[in-house]
């Protein structure tokens, strides 16, 4: 099999890295899907907000779909997604009445894309087949990983833990919505309970925090539940 002359070029760490985590080559499934739950909240001292969601993430391309229901009762959806450049975050009530609507703008397709990359390690075949990715070695258990979109480009840190898989994720600049006007942060997170699924190694547990002027504040924390090749 000839492979493409960019992951050809590959870092051998970062090839190494997509091994151990189960990846291959072949042209197969272009995404991947999961089912998790788990809680969020929007602001420091608001009340944490349960989900159930479903995703997918594209292999070969940047992007992913992100449908979660949330609130009393499920009442509310959210739709979390990036496609050829596109997307953002739509919230409804009872699927219907708009609640919150953030799309298209460059602050967000760069928010966006820094979670697409930060996510790697759920979809361990884009590492190898996603030639969008730039890579540099920044040592033997850290790889910057970028993408260079309409927003400019997007970085996200990937740390690795003494076993060798991913652990946590650093991106110093995620533009944050804060009031009337969109601030880039510090936004870190941080994954575990590695499970193989379809003969990948997947983390079933993840979190993430915005770094703020007042301290870490925990936005976001779920498990995995169900994980598949589509």
């Amino acid at each position: 099999m000839t492979v493409p002359a960019a992951l050809a070029a590959l870092p051998r760490e970062v090839r190494d890295l997509a091994l151990r985590l189960g990846a291959t080559e072949d042209h197969g499934p272009s995404t991947v899907s999961l089912e998790q739950h788990g809680t969020m909240r929007s602001a420091p001292g608001a009340r944490p907000m349960a989900f159930k969601a479903h995703q997918t993430i594209a292999i070969e391309t940047i992007g992913f779909d992100w449908r979660a229901r949330c609130g009393p009762f499920g009442a509310l959806s959210v739709a979390d997604t990036l496609r050829k450049d596109r997307g953002g975050v739509r919230v409804r009530l009872m699927g219907m009445i708009p609640v919150a609507t953030s799309i298209n703008n460059p602050a967000v397709i760069k928010g966006e894309t820094i979670r697409y990359l930060a996510e790697l390690p759920l979809a361990p075949d884009a590492i190898l087949r996603n030639a969008n990715l730039t890579w540099i070695i920044i040592d033997e258990h850290s790889f910057a990983v970028s993408a260079l979109g309409s927003a400019g480009v997007s970085k996200v840190i990937l740390r690795l833990s003494p076993d060798g898989l991913v652990a946590s994720i650093e991106a110093n600049d995620r533009p944050r919505i804060e009031g009337d006007v969109t601030v880039e942060r510090p936004w870190h997170g941080r994954f575990s309970a590695y499970r193989r699924f379809g003969g990948r190694m997947v983390p079933t547990l993840g979190e993430v925090s915005w770094i703020l002027p007042s301290g870490p504040f925990k936005t976001w924390e779920g498990e995995i539940t169900a994980w598949a090749l589509n």
